[in-house]
């Protein structure tokens, strides 16, 4: 499938900030920020913060992911025009 430059442009900003939330989440298990034992190694850190977080990830992922599938395969809505009034399917998802 052939993606215009607007398209080329979200995704580009998508994978932009997935790559800084993991960037951040790496950041934040080497930091120690929940002050775990030292003798903790850094995969029992990181099965802690994704046991903690699934949960609410998997839920955002999947409304944010529908709505983002829309919006960003209909051209009208990705050219702003569905920031004034939503599109009925917008409404549905």
């Amino acid at each position: 499938m052939e993606l215009s430059i607007k398209q080329s442009g979200v995704l580009h900003g998508m994978l932009t900030g997935t790559a800084i939330s993991i960037g951040i989440i790496i950041f934040g298990i080497l930091l120690n920020t929940f002050n775990f034992h030292s003798n903790l190694t850094l995969l029992e850190k990181s099965s802690v913060l994704f046991k903690s977080l699934i949960i609410l990830a998997l839920c955002l992922t999947f409304s944010i992911g529908r709505l983002a599938k829309h919006r960003f395969f209909s051209p009208d809505e990705l050219d702003g025009k569905g920031l004034r009034t939503d599109s009925d399917r917008a409404i549905l998802l």
